[in-house]
């Protein structure tokens, strides 16, 4: 009877494990959707209140897509050097002044995109590899005949997933990370 205990402990150990891990794959697959809607979504000039007004003071929209006012040269169609009002122009810049402010500004701009590239590339790979060893830990728990049911219900996730991600590239335009 005491064996049957432990046997059950052990199992259901094991369960809630693979649950709070599944929960918490599912809540960052979540998150990272949502980020990524979010960046899409402000990258083509919408936002919810809206939009941002442009210099004729419309606002943005669908049927000015492409022409987003927060866009550097070469970043879309519409290439001129075009950005938002800075804080700083509120003290009254002489037009040499807002040169060097744009300047400065697109340099900036072009290190944090850089940065969050650079985010995104370590991220992934430390998310991967923190999967790997949690679900090399989750193996060293189960019996044999666990690790075949746990390594069935991975392959069909990861199918799942990978749809998912398949579904989710096609219909953003291909602009889904790898």
């Amino acid at each position: 009877m005491t064996l049957q205990r432990s046997t059950r402990a052990r199992l259901t150990t094991g369960i809630v494990l693979t649950l709070v891990l599944g929960a918490g794959v599912v809540l960052g697959v979540a998150l990272d959707r949502q980020l990524e809607a979010r960046a899409a979504a402000e990258s083509e000039g919408f936002r919810r209140d809206g939009g941002r007004p442009g210099p004729d003071g419309r606002r943005w929209g669908p049927d000015q897509r492409g022409k987003n006012p927060e866009r550097g040269p070469g970043e879309g169609r519409d290439s001129t050097r075009r950005r938002p009002s800075l804080i700083v122009e509120e003290v009254g810049l002489t037009e040499g002044q807002r040169a060097q402010a744009d300047s400065i500004y697109w340099h900036y701009r072009a290190q944090m995109r850089a940065l969050h590239e650079e985010f995104d590339e370590a991220y992934s790979t430390r998310y991967r590899e923190i999967m790997a060893q949690s679900r090399e830990d989750m193996l060293g728990i189960l019996t044999p005949d666990q690790r075949v049911v746990y390594d069935s219900l991975l392959v069909v996730w990861e199918r799942r997933r990978q749809e998912r991600q398949d579904s989710s590239s096609t219909n953003t335009g291909g602009r889904r990370k790898p």
